[in-house]
This record gives C-alpha cells, structure tokens and sequence, in this order.
C-alpha cells in the first residue's frame, strides 16, 4: 500500500488501522464468494454480498479521504507509483476525484494480494522505478 499509493496516504488512512481493515476486507468477500455460490439468490444478496458492498463502499471513503488530504498537503514525490501514474493521465483523466481513484485501487490491491502475477507485475514496477535508489534494493544488487 505504501509503495502504489504512498506513505502520506496511508498515514492518513491510519497506517496499521487501514491494513487490518482492509484485510478484513478481503477475507469478508472470500468468504461471501464461496457462501453465495451455494445460497439462493434471495438470501445470498442480503445477508452475505450486500453487507460486504456496503464494507467496500465505507472502505472506500476511508480511503478517499487519506487520498484527497495526501494529494493535498504531502510532497508529490512521497506518493505512490499509482497516484503519480494517475496524475499524469491527459485531462480529464487526471483531475478525477478521490473517490473513483479509491475505488479503483481497492480493487487494484485486493487483485493484487490474492493474484499472484498481478501482484509480481506491481512488484517488477517498484522495483524498476525505484532502481537502485531505495536501501533494499541498493543492498540487493550489492550482493550479486
């Protein structure tokens, strides 16, 4: 999370607060998925998925406010590869509120996490972007 969207963001989020929240997150909608597969539809949507939709959308704002209050006061190079990616959008796409920027990247993290080769792939571009510019890495490539 500090990597894609920076420490500033997850500080106002609440840090270690926001982590479990949203690993919480997570094992709500595995679990939703497997309880709705077996349940009648009448019964899946308002006692499993829609309690966990309602737990995204409260995540979500969470979320769009450490954005919103991080693009707003913290130095743009101390946030994340996806916010300074998404900046540079043309237009209309960078002027996007913070709420569909968290909206996607909850989505984008939760795939992420529990994808591997997505989650490799974003590994692959931290560490291609950070170069040999942060100590892990600079300690990594010392010792080949």
């Amino acid at each position: 999370v500090e990597r894609l969207l920076g420490a500033p963001v997850l500080e106002a989020a609440g840090d270690a607060a926001f982590i479990s929240a949203f690993m919480s997150f997570q094992d709500r909608i595995e679990d939703a998925t497997a309880k709705a597969a077996v349940l009648p539809r009448t019964l899946s949507l308002p006692l499993v998925l829609w309690p966990v939709a309602r737990m995204r959308r409260k995540l979500t704002r969470r979320l769009a406010a450490a954005i919103a209050c991080a693009e707003r006061g913290a130095d743009p190079a101390t946030l994340g590869s996806w916010l300074r990616a998404a900046a540079t959008l043309p237009g209309e796409l960078a002027r996007r509120p913070s709420a569909q920027v968290a909206e996607l990247a909850i989505g984008l993290l939760f795939a992420s996490h529990k994808n591997p080769s997505i989650g490799a792939a974003q590994t692959l571009c931290a560490l291609l972007e950070l170069g040999d510019t942060h100590p892990t890495v600079r300690a990594a490539h010392t010792r080949r």
